[in-house]
Parts: C-alpha cells; sequence; structure tokens
C-alpha cells in the first residue's frame, strides 16, 4: 500500500485514540470523608484557587469540562460537602443542552435520574436559548439526585448571585 493511501486509516486511528483519551475522565471518583483539609491540599498539585478555613477550590475538569472543585468543611474540620460547579455568562444560550449532557455522562455510572424542574416561566412563550437567562433570574431550575454507597449526589441547573450555573455536589450519607 502507498504511503498516502495509508493517511486516511492513520488520521481515523488518532481520531479514535483522542475520543478514548478524551472521556478517559468520565469515571466519578469515591469520596473520602476521612481526609482533613491538610490532605485535601496536600493531594492536589495546584495551588487552590480560594481557600479560607472551610473552603478549598481547585481548577478542575469534570468530563472534559472546566470546572471548579469545592471541598466543604464544618467548623470542625470535618468534610462535609464536594463540589464540582461551572458557571455560565449573562448571555449564555447553551446551559441547558450542557446540564443535559453532564447529567447523561454521570448516569453512566449512577444510572438514570429523573430531572426535577422548578420553573415560575411559561415553557410554551420561553425559547429554550432564553432558559440560561431565566435559570440567572431564579425562574428555572433543574435537578438530578443519585445515592452510592458513601454519599448523596445531586446535580443542580440553579442561579447563585444572578448567575446560572450547575454543580455537582456530593455529601456524606447520613450515619446514626
Amino acid at each position: 500500500m502507498k504511503p498516502l493511501n495509508l493517511l486516511p486509516l492513520l488520521l481515523l486511528s488518532l481520531a479514535y485514540i483522542a475520543n478514548v483519551n478524551a472521556t478517559g475522565n468520565s469515571k466519578l471518583d469515591a469520596i473520602d470523608w476521612s481526609q482533613s483539609y491538610s490532605e485535601v491540599k496536600q493531594s492536589h498539585t495546584t495551588k487552590p484557587d480560594d481557600e479560607i478555613p472551610t473552603r478549598i477550590t481547585y481548577e478542575s475538569h469534570l468530563f472534559d469540562i472546566e470546572f471548579h472543585k469545592e471541598y466543604l468543611f464544618n467548623n470542625d474540620g470535618k468534610l462535609v460537602n464536594v463540589l464540582y460547579y461551572k458557571g455560565f455568562s449573562a448571555e449564555a444560550t447553551n446551559c441547558v443542552s450542557a446540564y443535559e449532557e453532564v447529567k447523561a455522562e454521570v448516569e453512566k455510572q449512577y444510572g438514570v435520574a429523573k430531572i426535577v424542574t422548578n420553573n415560575k416561566v411559561d415553557l410554551a412563550t420561553v425559547n429554550v436559548e432564553q432558559l440560561c437567562q431565566s435559570t440567572s433570574k431564579g425562574d428555572y431550575k433543574l435537578n438530578s439526585e443519585w445515592k452510592n454507597d458513601n454519599a448523596n449526589i445531586s446535580f443542580v441547573l440553579d442561579s447563585w448571585k444572578g448567575q446560572a450555573y450547575m454543580g455537582l455536589s456530593y455529601k456524606p450519607l447520613e450515619t446514626h
């Protein structure tokens, strides 16, 4: 076979390898709730974006999408929440499709979850591109929930201080 005839096969192979590697971070890690503040910091090779005694935030990726990863601790230093979140600009039109894309990836690990909507807008009169604006105003919200062996997991499309965001939150199971 001539070298030029191998080019399409080579390109196809490289595209396949790139796709396999692109989805390589789709496995969601189990949360070690016994980690202390200092252990969380030691487990990261990068400097935190933000830190106070009850919170450490890092730049992160989830399903090849940039997220912030936040570790929240109570006043006793116990890890009580791990949150991946991504904000959307005021002009965003894709927050619902982004939510659905990430939700589909989470479902691959935790199973199918129903989306619960909480909306104060008539969806018949709103274009899907306007739902990000409705979300930022607090008029449109989505929520899905799962449970694994050590965490309650929720994934929301919501607003925080007037900005639409999607957030994947892990909280420890209640132990009695």
